[in-house]
């Protein structure tokens, strides 16, 4: 990954029954939690709870600028650590639907 670097973004619905994600950033404005390396959380007015789950919050989690395997790798690994922190089956925990989208940024130099 020596020519390139890689930005991510998840976007989805959180069940808050199960998991508190700490403060969430405005759009582009993303805020740090101290669980999650390597990632910003902040809002996203386009996503949309449908019938995901009871108590929502929506959020996009947009990663660091990931200039090696290693940090793509640590990056995914804290996500899904923080994730299913509480819950071993992520599909308590997250839902994704027609409004949510995963983003990959791709930077050459």
């Amino acid at each position: 990954m020596k020519n390139f670097c890689i930005g991510l973004e998840i976007e989805s619905i959180i069940n808050k029954e199960k998991k508190n994600v700490g403060n969430i950033g405005n759009y582009h404005h993303g805020i740090r939690n101290p669980k999650l390396k390597l990632w910003k959380l902040e809002r996203d007015g386009s996503l949309s709870p449908y019938n995901t789950f009871n108590d929502y919050t929506s959020v996009e989690f947009v990663s660091d600028l990931l200039k090696t395997k290693k940090s793509f790798f640590q990056a995914m690994k804290n996500f899904k650590t923080f994730i299913s922190e509480n819950d071993s089956e992520l599909k308590n925990v997250i839902a994704f639907n027609q409004s949510c989208g995963t983003h990959v940024h791709i930077s050459f130099k």
